[in-house]
């Protein structure tokens, strides 16, 4: 993410504990995907990239602060970067930092697959394709309290030791994306356009293909790019309009779909759980033991012990 050093990220197999030493720094990469990497940055108040020029050396990032820096970015009015915003770093940018919170800086981020970028912003601002190698026209935007609880959930996620669901991840990565591109041009007096009827009925086609695709592999690993790839748009657009017209994110509705053919065998207590949840799709025991509790309120354990009208009563 943001360095002056020309060597890799920094990596860790444990997240480090809070506050750093005053002289430390940390850049430390938690998930690596196709369409998001999400990294961690940490640099304590006496660490020398404070007097030096920082370069964006690793793509097109959001920034979620949460200290206090002064910024001065190379092209933009000078801030103060604070939690109540998200800020954008084009590749290639330089900017130099002051501090302001006694801890230093803590933030984390997510760099950006540069078409998946050129599509969110491309949405609302179909200009951005004059200009590749500077997507992000503003330095910050507004971060709404449900998208920073979203993006505080995700970097959780992908820190709690657990499996990780990469539809989940990759999906809540393209709705925080998605509500912070808007939130930039909304604070800056753009309106959303109103889709056309001809439109509206290409979303209904494509979020029929989408599911489609599913209903046919939704038993195997599959990934957001995949179905995308299959039915022949992009991430960032099926994500969208899945949501609009099927009223729940797609991940929640390959999640349903492979807990509900699961449940038929869940029941048969001469079939082992974990060869259920591998056969289903789901990473692991634990993924679908969670997942499970989460959608019907029962482990499916229980499915096990209780006869179906003691079930149905405890449902009731």
């Amino acid at each position: 993410m943001r360095q002056t050093f020309s060597g890799s990220l920094r990596t860790a197999p444990k997240a480090r504990p809070l506050p750093l030493g005053p002289a430390e720094w940390i850049n430390r990469i938690v998930y690596r995907g196709t369409a998001f990497t999400l990294g961690e940055w940490r640099c304590g108040p006496k660490h020398r990239l404070w007097s030096e020029e920082n370069y964006i050396r690793d793509g097109h990032n959001l920034v979620f602060p949460r200290t206090c820096v002064y910024i001065r970015p190379e092209s933009g009015a000078p801030m103060i970067s604070t939690p109540n915003q998200t800020n954008f770093y084009n590749l290639g940018e330089s900017y130099y930092r002051r501090v302001i919170s006694p801890e230093g800086e803590i933030s984390e981020y997510i760099l950006v697959e540069p078409s998946v970028l050129q599509d969110a912003i491309r949405s609302i601002d179909p200009s951005v394709q004059q200009r590749p190698d500077r997507p992000f026209r503003f330095t910050h935007a507004t971060c709404d309290s449900r998208t920073y609880l979203l993006q505080r959930m995700l970097f959780q996620h992908v820190n709690s030791g657990g499996p990780v669901d990469r539809v989940f991840l990759e999906e809540t990565a393209l709705r925080i994306l998605h509500n912070i591109v808007h939130a930039a041009y909304a604070m800056r007096g753009h309106k959303s356009r109103t889709p056309r009827e001809d439109t509206d009925r290409a979303h209904a086609d494509l979020a029929d293909a989408a599911r489609k695709y599913i209903a046919l592999h939704f038993r195997e690993p599959i990934r957001i790019d995949e179905i995308a790839r299959a039915i022949g748009t992009s991430m960032f657009h099926l994500c969208r309009v899945f949501h609009r017209r099927t009223g729940m994110p797609l991940h929640r509705f390959l999640s349903r779909m492979r807990l509900r053919a699961a449940l038929e065998c869940a029941t048969d207590s001469r079939r082992d759980l974990t060869g259920i949840a591998l056969d289903h799709g789901f990473a692991s025991h634990s993924h679908f033991t969670d997942s499970f509790r989460r959608e019907f309120g029962i482990p499916p354990s229980s499915l096990r012990k209780l006869d179906s009208a003691a079930l149905a009563r405890k449902l009731f």
